[in-house]
C-alpha cells in the first residue's frame, strides 16, 4: 500500500486520513495540519519523508509570477529544501493552469 500524505500549513482540527483504491492500487491518504507554523510544518515534512511515498503541501505557495517574472516564496523553499527521498509539491502549478482555463472558458 502506498502513503500520500498532505502536510498543511492550516489548522490540525481538519486533519483526515482514509484508504482508497486508485488504478488497481491500494493508498493510505492523510492530512496533517501544521497550524500555521513554517517550524512544524518543516518538522512534520520530515518526519513524513521517511513515512510516506508522496507529500503534498497545502496552504502553501510555491511561485508566483508578475508579468514576465517569477519569484519563488522564500518559506515553501525551505519546506522544499528540507524533503530529499520523497516527491513533494504543493500543485499550485495545476491550479494555476485549472485557473487560466476557467478564466478561458
Amino acid at each position: 500500500m502506498k502513503t500520500v500524505v498532505g502536510i498543511s500549513l492550516g489548522s490540525g482540527a481538519q486533519d483526515f486520513e482514509f484508504e482508497a483504491r486508485f488504478l488497481g492500487k491500494r493508498f493510505h491518504v492523510r492530512r496533517i495540519g501544521a497550524n500555521h507554523s513554517v517550524s512544524r510544518a518543516e518538522k512534520l515534512l520530515k518526519h513524513w519523508e521517511n513515512n510516506a511515498d508522496a507529500i503534498g503541501m497545502g496552504l502553501a505557495k510555491d511561485a508566483y509570477s508578475v508579468g514576465e517574472q517569477r519569484f519563488v516564496e522564500k518559506e515553501s523553499a525551505r519546506l522544499f529544501a528540507a524533503i530529499k527521498r520523497v516527491p513533494v509539491t504543493t500543485g499550485g502549478r495545476l491550479g494555476d493552469i485549472l485557473q487560466e482555463w476557467a478564466l478561458r472558458h
